[in-house]
């Protein structure tokens, strides 16, 4: 069996690292980046550059490089590469900047009161800061913006690390943005495109064991409605994707069809609530249809239960499913600063979610008696 031989070498006499990783037989040459670069034929430094996809070097030169660098199988020492980019910024790496970027019409639309969606941006920030980072905020619609000038300010600013936060619709793309610099994780569903690697609430998870829970309560008339004036994308596919597994289990006369008409349209709800009679609803979110149901007399939960699917805050004592806000956040970062130690840029060719299973609430909107009563 031939022994594997590793080699790294942080300094040169150029100042330039070989920073390399080949493995291979013990008796053949190790390959350095001066070997790339002269296969490349370009110097030494521009190998280096090309390599850290420096903004400076031309794709064709990166791309040249890359694939003599691939040819030769030449691998970056990613924790070398790292340190020898602080060094040559002098930039202390405790100070070293994540970006976490939105793009809502105003500034601050993402973040309460502006917002009634959790903020993942604080357990963001917290995180960054245990690993050595600062987070700062880079918005998309600073006036005069363009794609090209935010690409420059972050380069400006040695930004290489981004977050993407939650943008304001479902059909939100920022394909006119130049990413091959940067390394990347999106969070939340809100972002069409690019697909970068993300992170975000197991939403089938949520509304599966939704049904399944009222289920096991003995509720028989199970519902879904959605009754948010955004409630309408690819979340809520997801959602129903959710409550259908679990619905096409029971027989045929417990199945209530859903309601998903895009709210508000409180007299649809309840037209549809009248015609079906479920004995519990598993809704996007519990006031609007607590204040519907209100107006034909019908309480919560004396007369149906409600199940929330935005079951944003645990104090508020409504029966439905919880994610921490700052768990998602903090996911985000361990996923960047990994990505970031390895040097994966650019959009991925297979981009991957990382789903956080969220936590059964129990809550004064669910009472299993309901169901009793009804039938």
């Amino acid at each position: 069996m031939k022994r594997l031989h590793r080699k790294t070498n942080p300094r040169t006499a150029d100042g330039i690292p070989d920073a390399i990783v080949f493995e291979g037989p013990a008796d053949k040459k190790p390959v350095t980046l001066r070997d790339v670069a002269a296969a490349a034929g370009v110097h030494k430094a521009t190998a280096a550059r090309a390599l850290n996809h420096d903004p400076r070097i031309t794709v064709a030169t990166r791309q040249r490089v890359e694939k003599a660098a691939q040819s030769l199988g030449y691998r970056v020492n990613p924790m070398v590469a790292a340190w020898m980019s602080t060094r040559r910024r002098r930039t202390p790496e405790s100070t070293a900047t994540m970006g976490y970027v939105t793009g809502h019409p105003t500034r601050y639309g993402w973040r309460q009161p502006a917002s009634d969606l959790p903020d993942f941006h604080a357990g963001a920030h917290a995180r960054a800061a245990r690993g050595g980072f600062h987070l700062e905020h880079f918005w998309l619609h600073e006036p005069g913006m363009s794609p090209a000038r935010f690409v420059q300010i972050l380069h400006a600013r040695n930004v290489r690390g981004l977050i993407i936060g939650r943008m304001p619709g479902p059909d939100t793309t920022l394909h006119d943005y130049d990413w091959s610099s940067f390394s990347i994780v999106a969070v939340g569903l809100s972002l069409a495109g690019p697909l970068f690697d993300r992170v975000r609430e197991n939403h089938f998870q949520t509304a599966a064991t939704s049904a399944a829970r009222c289920h096991e309560l003995g509720f028989r008339r199970i519902g879904m409605a959605f009754v948010r004036a955004d409630d309408i994308g690819r979340m809520n596919d997801i959602w129903v994707g959710g409550f259908m597994s679990e619905q096409m289990k029971w027989p045929e006369d417990e199945r209530v069809p859903p309601w998903l008409k895009p709210g508000p349209a409180a007299a649809e709800f309840l037209g549809w609530f009248q015609q079906h009679r479920p004995d519990v609803i598993i809704v996007s979110q519990a006031p609007p249809a607590v204040q519907w149901l209100s107006t034909i007399g019908v309480l919560v939960p004396r007369d149906v239960s409600l199940v929330e699917l935005r079951c944003h805050d645990p104090a508020a004592g409504n029966a439905g499913v919880y994610y921490d806000p700052a768990r998602v956040g903090t996911l985000a970062v361990e996923m960047l600063i990994g990505h970031l130690h390895r040097q994966d840029r650019g959009v991925p060719a297979h981009a991957f979610e990382v789903l956080l299973k969220g936590v059964w609430l129990e809550g004064r909107t669910l009472d299993s008696a309901t169901a009793a009563r009804i039938r």
